[in-house]
């Protein structure tokens, strides 16, 4: 397990320093256009891959971090080595003295962190028989065992996501119509012999789709909503430029290679943070082209800006979101285009081209041959005792192979009240339950769910609809009676009894019936049944149908239950089928990378692949790989063997090299404690093939502790607080686009309070607004000429849409979080609206709009009043620090909590003629 972690933790420092050095490119490269931008951030992502990949290729290191002299380490090769005389007594050398022979009270902070280190890397690199003897230290790691559980769950569920998000996307396409309208296919040949050479486009529509999206690369298709015969002449021009251009410059494959690396870099923020990006280039350099076939960017940026209103906010499912274009990024175009430097050509010259790559490409190298400390080969490493190696066979497990169809692609067990079972374990028990509101979806404490069984089919029967090949069977199993009925409803929408078989189940009213496309409202609603009062299935009713008649159509087991091994969690997938299906283009893409093409076997020969998590007894981690024969089992197990020899390279001795620079490893921050983590895990790995099989196994002789809860917390709490923080962004966006509108038709931004048509009954701006928030129906029941709280009134108040309630505010509350700033001096001095001629400030220097927590029911006529003789009103309340504006430009801004009051209050002003400079952090 040791060596697994450590292979893993100098990954992750390899693609760190590599992402640094690629995100420079990339804002260099940005500035010359989306398209450069573009190309930058792709080739980042995908020399990521190759960086990671070449950790384990046979590639010769120029610098290890290991101590010693220079010349020994440019000396170092890739050829085994002699093996010290003695590790044991060098090891003992580099010790440092124990604790008793200095005093705390003189330690420095550097150089206690120093000898924490050093205690740190000796204990790892101990066998598990070692560290069973060891007495109790301050310094207890788990970390080795840590890293193998997140990491090896991390990608497990990250590949599953990539493939349900190819399903769902694939299913998209299968629940098309082809588009006959004679004018829109000249207008898509016209663009596309303009945008596109002689390559065909194919334009079908959906009704699950509120907006335009381009998918496939071989067969590429243009999908329309269905509304897009409401389109004016000039928005159907500009959205199949757009979307002829994605085709045309290839986009679709190069997001489909970025999500690749978003998988396989899971972990990694700046990974993630540079696929945003390169989806949002993409865009953008689409936007580019189409502006040129569209009248201009003025005329485009208009009309993107009207469509953008009416806009169907429709849900993507959550797997082909990072496929497919959402509410949120149209917005962010919007605001984003009203740069011109946004609409510079995407044509590039082919130096320029060749420039980026090869800057990304050097960078690349060059850390991929950075090695880890202890870069010296295996055969350099001190012999393992083979007590100490996991080579103990495959525990026999009992595995329930109910629900399970023939040919599944993938199917997933795992076991979480095994796995959290312990009281160490109970820190992430809380976090899942709470943070991750797992307790609150299931109505089930997770310690007490026993089983989650997660299969995706792979090979349908002929008579299941293609409409639901891309749903998979999810199947939850409680240790005690649970009633599953809550759940099922909420994953069902409206749903109604039905029987199959003699059996009773519960059909979803929302699928899409088996011979057209599903509503968009409908997009993976699942049918359930529930076998006993422990155990719920979910799956779409024909898929469903199918699990139910298993019992008298299909044996129970499938022919690769004895290769299933033991664990708290473990993965099946059925390579042999996805390779007879979609090999050959694999291999194709996967021959433009010679790097991944060198560990092609691992894929290619292997007919299915099992992973699995053991954390009853230590942490035991074992990976098999059937093969077809036992020649192709020998060239797997040659390639994962030079794979593991070279990946030794990246453990080492940089203890004291770290410790004897305290100030550079001070200023290398998180950097440090990923080499930290790095280069304390000892190998514990071993490889075995027998007959047409190859397992991997390793083990650490540890407990999985709350670390692991520590380590997760941060990073969720991270994630949800900017995910919210997005969405309030967005709905400030939408609001000010609704406004800016809104002054078109009625030249003045609405005022704050809007006297009725009886010319005395007030109303809000909110109310003012709903027909510009696509909200008309509720406009219309809204009666002008009585109190917002009357009778009829309260009707309306009771159906507050989502645009003006924070996404952290409680889902039941009628509160408004979005206030204007009202006042003479402001942009909402009173009854009457400004105009954007009034707000001499400069609309990018005017706030309009706050985030705030207050108790003002949103169809109150109520806002912020703010006086320059009186303290400031409190503002935010949803994040601590910070509280979301939105300027009358329609830009938006974080502003500080600690900005300076002088400067907020200049900002509340339309024509103060104050001197505003916002600093950047603002």
């Amino acid at each position: 397990m040791n060596a697994f972690a450590a292979r893993v933790l100098w990954g992750i420092f390899q693609v760190t320093l590599f992402t640094v050095a690629g995100l420079v490119v990339y804002l260099l490269a940005r500035r010359r256009g989306p398209a450069a931008g573009a190309l930058a951030a792709a080739a980042c992502l995908l020399m990521a891959v190759g960086v990671s990949a070449l950790a384990l290729a046979p590639w010769p290191h120029w610098y290890t971090l290991a101590p010693g002299e220079p010349e020994q380490q440019a000396a170092t090769s890739i050829e085994p080595a002699a093996e010290p005389a003695s590790r044991d007594s060098a090891d003992a050398a580099r010790a440092p003295a124990p604790a008793s022979q200095a005093k705390a009270e003189d330690l420095s902070r550097t150089a206690w962190a120093g000898a924490a280190w050093q205690d740190f890397w000796q204990e790892l690199r101990k066998s598990p028989g070692e560290a069973a003897k060891k007495t109790d230290t301050p310094w207890s790691p788990r970390w080795p065992a840590v890293l193998g559980v997140l990491f090896v769950v991390g990608l497990s569920l990250a590949i599953v996501r990539l493939a349900l998000g190819l399903f769902a996307v694939r299913r998209l396409r299968a629940n098309t119509s082809p588009i006959a309208d004679a004018s829109l296919l000249a207008l898509a040949e016209e663009l596309g012999r303009r945008l596109n050479g002689s390559r065909p486009v194919e334009l079908r529509e959906s009704l699950e789709l509120g907006s335009p999206a381009t998918v496939g690369w071989r067969r590429p298709l243009v999908i329309l909503p269905s509304d897009w015969r409401d389109w004016t002449a000039a928005e159907r021009r500009v959205v199949l430029a757009h979307e002829i251009a994605h085709v045309g410059r290839g986009d679709y494959l190069t997001g489909l290679l970025g999500q690749f690396s978003v998988a396989l870099h899971f972990y990694h923020p700046l990974v993630h943070w540079l696929a945003r990006r390169l989806r949002l280039e993409l865009e953008l350099a689409a936007d580019a082209l189409g502006a040129e076939a569209s009248g201009g960017r003025e005329a485009y940026l208009i009309t993107l800006a009207q469509m953008a209103l009416r806009q169907d906010d429709r849900a993507i499912a959550w797997a082909a979101r990072p496929f497919l274009p959402s509410r949120g990024a149209f917005l962010r175009r919007i605001d984003m285009l009203r740069d011109p430097k946004q609409f510079r050509s995407a044509a590039m010259s082919r130096g320029g081209r060749f420039a980026i790559i090869g800057c990304v490409a050097a960078a690349g190298l060059l850390f991929a041959g950075l090695r880890g400390p202890q870069g010296e080969s295996v055969a350099q490493q001190p012999k393992k005792p083979a007590a100490t190696a996991a080579a103990s066979p495959t525990e026999a497990t009992t595995v329930d192979w109910s629900f399970v169809p023939p040919n599944p692609a993938a199917v997933a067990i795992i076991r979480p009240a095994a796995a959290l079972a312990g009281a160490e374990m109970q820190p992430l028990v809380k976090l899942l339950n709470e943070q991750v509101g797992v307790e609150k979806l299931l109505g089930l404490n997770v310690a007490e769910l026993e089983e989650i069984k997660l299969i995706a089919p792979f090979v349908p029967d002929p008579d299941v609809p293609r409409s639901t090949h891309s749903f998979g069977i999810l199947v939850f199993r409680a240790k005690a009676a649970h009633d599953w009925k809550a759940f099922g409803e909420n994953a069902a929408g409206r749903s109604a009894e039905a029987t199959f078989l003699g059996k009773k189940y519960y059909k979803t009213l929302d699928a899409a019936p088996a011979d057209r496309p599903a509503p968009a409202t409908a997009a993976f609603r699942y049918s359930y049944y529930l076998p006993d009062d422990r155990t719920i299935v979910l799956a779409s009713e024909p898929q469903l149908q199918r699990v139910l008649a298993l019992g008298k159509t299909s044996p129970a087991e499938p022919d690769w239950a004895d290769d299933w091994p033991a664990g708290e969690a473990t993965v099946m997938l059925d390579l042999k089928t996805y390779n007879a299906l979609h090999g050959a283009e694999l291999k194709q893409e996967m021959s433009r990378d010679p790097v991944v093409s060198s560990f092609s076997p691992i894929w290619e020969q292997t007919e299915r692949m099992f992973l699995s998590l053991k954390t009853s007894d230590g942490l035991q981690v074992e990976a098999l790989a059937k093969c077809g024969s036992a020649a192709a089992a020998q060239q797997v197990k040659k390639t994962l063997e030079a794979a593991m020899t070279l990946a030794s390279n990246v453990v080492g001795q940089a203890a004291d090299k770290l410790a004897a620079a305290p100030n550079g490893a001070q200023e290398a921050g998180a950097m440090l404690v990923l080499a930290d983590l790095a280069t304390t895990l000892v190998k514990q790995a071993k490889l075995e093939g027998e007959g047409s099989t190859v397992r991997l196994r390793s083990a650490v002789d540890v407990d999985v502790a709350d670390t692991a809860a520590t380590v997760l917390a941060p990073a969720i709490m991270a994630s949800r607080t900017a995910a919210k923080r997005s969405q309030s962004i967005n709905n400030l966006k939408y609001l000010m686009i609704a406004m800016h509108n809104y002054h078109d038709v009625y030249k003045h931004f609405p005022a704050a309070v809007v006297i009725g048509p009886d010319g005395k009954t007030p109303h809000s701006w909110r109310i003012e607004l709903l027909p510009f928030v696509e909200q008309r129906a509720l406009y219309d029941q809204y009666k002008m000429d009585e109190p917002w709280d009357s009778e009829n009134n309260k009707k309306v108040l009771e159906q507050m849409p989502a645009v003006f309630r924070h996404p952290s505010a409680d889902p039941g509350s009628k509160d408004a979080s979005y206030f204007a700033i009202t006042g003479e001096t402001t942009m909402f001095p009173g009854t009457q609206g400004s105009e954007i001629k009034d707000i001499r400030d400069g609309t990018s220097n005017t706030i309009a709009l706050v985030e705030a927590q207050r108790s003002i029911p949103w169809t109150k006529p109520e806002d912020i009043a703010y006086d320059p003789a009186k303290p400031l009103p409190k503002f935010g309340g949803y994040e601590p620090r910070i509280f979301n504006a939105a300027f009358a430009d329609g830009s938006m801004r974080a502003i500080s909590q600690e900005i300076d009051e002088k400067l907020l209050r200049a900002l509340f002003t339309k024509a103060g003629g104050e001197s505003v400079q916002i600093p950047s952090g603002n």
